[in-house]
């Protein structure tokens, strides 16, 4: 082994400048000069004075690391606890952009982002070599974080779980750390819109440094696709034997790509067009083939998830079960009669019980009662699992009246008219006590009747209000200008019976300086009720955002004006 030793003179000062073989984290030269001290030594590695020399140190150099992501609440905090990290929480930490808030259901506090952009930092209080993590409460939509030590940037990790539970992220790289240094993580929104006051907030709960591990744990978090079935339905409310339906669940909220292969020839693909866990589509036979099976590929971040090949089965033919009822009771705690009062009452349905929305509705001494039923969600065999039923009742004063549910395989006799009734470009609205004209160009009504003389029966010179033809609703500025619907409205029948019907109704006003007044209203109606339920919700369109907002749920009274 060969040695070499160097010296040089500098032509300034009688001083020697030496260069030597030591081990490799550090080096020895002479001071330096006056004038070298007064330079800029912010990109400089850090001197220190050893026996007359100084000491170099190597520079304070921190690579850039990528991210593995736990979950699972009591996992995450055992292994917290088990590797004796420092957690700092959300109110102990330095945030800009952010605002501090109480998180639920845990009783703890979290950060959550209120404007376009934001930060949140600490400062390690002692030296030493650490992972540095985030505990982040994953919410709607896909929450992207960044992470620098020291304004050097590390990496960065994306919660888009969109599960509403906490995740660990932490860097895969283990860092020297000195005190005070500087942990920032920084979040924007990609669209540039202010969560603020939306579900759609960012929100961190703490960040964690952890003394170097042994070895990274795997992201515990899977990517799963579960519950594939795919039918060929026959039953209500599918009735259309020429569709197969694909039903699949994700342990994330994802779109899929679906493959169908019709008899090995020719193959077709489907693409879903918005993220989602619980998934379904129909998949329409084509004339002459068949569908021999099926595949899913869905995104992830760690790219597709494959779910195999699905072959299709069929369904048998239901079984009724005829001599299935159930019974419900109905109560009237207070001291004045129910006269005809609208009950609204959801009924779960054992599985395979029923499959047809036909029933027949009897009180205790078996007499009809006129109702409307509507099924609100199926087993997965297409049987009925909640039913809701709507009628109206008679019940005295603090008594308990009972009823039961039959199914029936013969539909009662078509004596009760629904309440809607839709045209081509209106719909009229009578329950018996009032009657609603809606056209399309009127918004959201165009007229208002009332049955005066309570006879049962509205005829045209008991009309109570008509509109013009700007319609009822108008907006009125600051300068006192008033806008109107300029556009056609849309009418959609949520629900309609003889016993109620709601109906929604779009329009749209175009109001100055290019901003639009989106308006959603629902009307509903019951059966001989002299009330009008009303709800809106307004949205303020304007060329630089958007704003909605509630601001109607009323019932509203129609009295005689006599």
């Amino acid at each position: 082994m060969v040695f070499i030793l160097l010296s040089c003179q500098s032509p300034d000062e009688k001083k020697w400048v030496t260069f030597e073989p030591k081990n490799e984290t550090e080096i020895y030269n002479e001071p330096a000069s006056t004038e070298n001290k007064e330079s800029d030594q912010s990109n400089q590695s850090t001197p220190t004075i050893r026996n007359d020399k100084v000491i170099v140190n190597k520079p304070n150099f921190h690579p850039e690391s990528n991210f593995a992501m736990l979950s699972n609440w009591l996992r995450i905090n055992q292994f917290l606890s088990d590797n004796k990290s420092v957690r700092t929480t959300a109110e102990n930490l330095s945030y800009k952009g952010f605002d501090l808030e109480l998180h639920y259901p845990h009783p703890r506090q979290s950060l959550r982002l209120e404007s376009k952009e934001g930060t949140f930092s600490t400062k390690t209080n002692q030296s030493g070599t650490y992972h540095i993590a985030a505990l982040i409460y994953d919410n709607i939509g896909a929450e992207t974080f960044e992470l620098s030590i020291n304004k050097k940037f590390i990496g960065g990790f994306t919660a888009n779980s969109d599960n509403n539970k906490e995740y660990l992220f932490l860097t895969t790289t283990d860092f020297e750390l000195k005190e005070n240094d500087d942990i920032t993580f920084s979040s924007k929104l990609k669209n540039g819109v202010s969560p603020s006051f939306s579900s759609f907030a960012h929100r961190v709960e703490e960040i964690i440094i952890i003394p170097t591990l042994n070895s990274i744990p795997k992201s515990t978090y899977k990517h799963e696709i579960r519950n594939i079935n795919l039918k060929q339905i026959n039953l209500y409310p599918y009735l259309n034997k020429n569709n197969f339906h694909l039903t699949w669940i994700t342990s994330w909220k994802t779109k899929c790509l679906i493959t169908v292969d019709y008899d090995n020839l020719d193959t077709k693909t489907i693409h879903e067009s918005n993220q989602w866990n619980n998934h379904r589509i129909i998949i329409p036979l084509e004339t002459g083939k068949s569908i021999d099976q099926v595949k899913l590929n869905c995104e992830s971040l760690n790219g597709e998830v494959t779910s195999g090949w699905i072959i299709p089965s069929k369904n048998k033919n239901p079984v009724i079960d005829v001599n299935y009822s159930t019974s419900f009771s109905v109560n009237n705690p207070s001291e004045f009669e129910y006269n005809m009062k609208p009950i609204t009452i959801s009924i779960p349905i054992p599985k395979s019980k029923w499959w047809e929305n036909s029933f027949v509705l009897l009180d205790k001494n078996h007499n009809p009662n006129i109702f409307q039923s509507s099924p609100l969600s199926y087993w997965e065999d297409g049987s009925i699992k909640w039913v809701l039923i709507e009628f109206l009742s008679n019940i005295k004063p603090n008594t308990e009246k009972t009823f039961f549910l039959s199914h029936t395989f013969t539909s009662l006799p078509d004596k009760n008219d629904n309440i809607c009734v839709e045209a081509q470009d209106s719909v009229i609205l009578n329950n018996g006590k009032v009657k609603l004209e809606l056209s399309s160009s009127n918004s959201p009504l165009d007229s208002i009747y009332f049955d005066i003389n309570s006879d049962g029966y509205i005829r045209s010179n008991e009309l109570m209000s008509k509109s013009d033809q700007n319609g009822i609703i108008s907006i009125v500025s600051d300068t006192g200008d008033r806008y109107y619907n300029q556009s056609i409205s849309n009418y959609g029948i949520l629900r309609n019976g003889p016993i109620s019907c709601i109906i929604s109704v779009k329009s749209i006003i175009d109001y100055h300086k290019g901003t639009q007044i989106e308006s959603d209203f629902q009307i509903e109606m019951y059966k001989n009720q002299n009330w009008i339920g009303f709800e809106s919700t307004v949205g303020f369109n304007s060329p630089t955002g958007k704003t909605r907002f509630k601001s109607i749920d009323l019932n509203l009274p129609i009295e005689d004006r006599a």
